[in-house]
């Protein structure tokens, strides 16, 4: 997973700040990361039902496995946990409830 980061980090355009940040100050490597987790979900997915055993045994297809396999899901969940607590908009208050 830190590959995923730091291929974020470098695709984004940071001028010097640790997370680039956009408009509406969405944190851009977040969005990558959680971008590549879908990818590889899907790819993994497409893999296992259309792709031929030799497909599948192959390099590309073990680079698919590796990364769309079991890490993808709770590192797609745990980014969107951290991208819901920590957006602005979200505005999450605690409310005691009667």
């Amino acid at each position: 997973m830190k590959a995923l980061f730091s291929i974020a980090f470098l695709l984004s355009k940071n001028d010097g700040k640790m997370n680039a940040t956009t408009q509406n100050k969405r944190l851009l490597s977040i969005d990558l990361a959680r971008g590549l987790a879908v990818f590889f979900m899907i790819a993994v997915h497409t893999l296992e039902v259309f792709a031929s055993p030799e497909v599948i045994n192959s390099v590309f297809g073990q680079i698919i496995e590796f990364f769309g396999g079991p890490p993808a899901a709770p590192v797609f969940m745990t980014l969107m946990g951290y991208s819901i607590i920590y957006s602005t908009k979200s505005g999450l208050k605690i409310r005691r409830v009667k």
